[in-house]
């Protein structure tokens, strides 16, 4: 995964198990969520959906990181 904007898991979630995540999950996630620019014919409510959507896969791809990390 190339996405160069890192989000630190929120201190919360940090002492919780998470299931195993699959590399190809994650990349098949990031592909139907990719980083994109909001189009200008989108409404407010759009931009914000797509957003945080975007977000739960930017916490995702950080605990794979982390769960990574660890196997090494």
């Amino acid at each position: 995964m190339s996405d160069k904007k890192t989000t630190e898991v929120p201190e919360e979630f940090k002492t919780s198990t998470f299931p195993e995540l699959s590399e190809a999950l994650v990349q098949r996630l990031n592909e139907c969520f990719p980083e994109r620019t909001p189009e200008l014919a989108w409404e407010t409510k759009e931009v914000w959906y797509a957003s945080g959507q975007r977000s739960v896969i930017r916490f995702i791809n950080q605990v794979f990181a982390e769960q990574s990390e660890t196997v090494l």
